[in-house]
């Protein structure tokens, strides 16, 4: 919404006119994490809400909110992630491959549901010109759970749109995570015994196929950042920051964890002091 061109040739829409937008179709209960197991069915919600199959009479929300706009149709330059399940690889829609062809110009209504969309309920999507159709799943699937490596791919190869990029001294990163599972976190947790300390708890039981793509895709987005802040180097402290939201129950469970390694620390500093080594 942020990005669709007006008639006066400016953004339509104002972030206040999204985020009620987005508050009058989501609701304001107060929901777990998205990448939990509620977090896939709420995505399967949100892509239902959002996409109304051809059958159905009511148009979506998106129709009202974009009509027939695609991504040529923005003030700025766009990158949006989701996940193809019938070439199980990652798919980026983005405005400079809209503008050179055809085949990669999308409704911008299509482009939101399928980045939107839950596990078992995969968009079908097709370009303008119909001769690209992908189907879609939520663009935090372990393959897009940290887009920024692929947003500063496409801007340093992008020279059309940004003709001074010539190299990471060049950006100003922001990368937003999408926070961690806090149901998750409570329930490793409490399957740790008292007087675990420092160790590491052991869950009870086998994680379920939810609880393990939420596992690869947290692993593999803090992995991307690792190489991205490697990447950056000297600069990274300016022109990178990644901003990543943690549940109070793995902070604290992060504050006992280093609590337990300085308590490790100094008895081992007093069991040797008296020897000088």
């Amino acid at each position: 919404m942020l990005f669709l061109r007006g008639d006066d040739g400016r953004a339509r829409y104002s972030a206040a006119d999204a985020l009620a937008f987005v508050a009058a179709s989501l609701g304001r209960r107060k929901q777990s994490g998205w990448g939990d197991a509620a977090g896939g069915a709420r995505r399967s919600r949100w892509a239902s809400l959002l996409f109304r199959r051809g059958g159905e009479r009511r148009p979506s929300p998106l129709r009202r909110v974009f009509g027939d706009a695609t991504l040529r149709d923005t003030v700025a330059p766009l990158l949006v992630p989701c996940y193809d399940l019938a070439t199980a690889a990652p798919f980026l829609f983005s405005r400079a491959d809209a503008v050179e062809s055809g085949s990669y110009d999308f409704f911008l209504r299509d482009v939101c549901a399928a980045t939107c969309a839950g596990g078992s309920a995969a968009v079908p999507v097709r370009s303008v010109d119909g001769r690209t159709a992908i189907a879609a799943a939520s663009g935090g699937v372990a393959a897009m759970g940290n887009p920024a490596a692929a947003a500063i791919t496409h801007v340093l190869h992008n020279k059309m749109e940004f003709p001074l990029a010539n190299g990471v001294d060049d950006l100003l990163v922001v990368s937003i995570g999408s926070g961690s599972s806090a149901a998750a976190v409570a329930a490793a947790a409490a399957s740790a015994t008292p007087n675990a300390g420092w160790r590491t708890p052991l869950p009870p039981r086998s994680p379920s196929p939810a609880e393990m793509v939420r596992l690869t895709a947290e692993g593999v987005a803090d992995m991307v950042d690792q190489a991205v802040t490697m990447a950056f180097g000297h600069t990274c402290g300016r022109n990178y920051v990644r901003i990543q939201a943690f549940s109070c129950s793995r902070r604290r469970r992060r504050r006992r964890l280093a609590r337990g390694r300085r308590n490790r620390w100094t008895r081992r500093r007093r069991w040797r002091s008296p020897t000088g080594c």
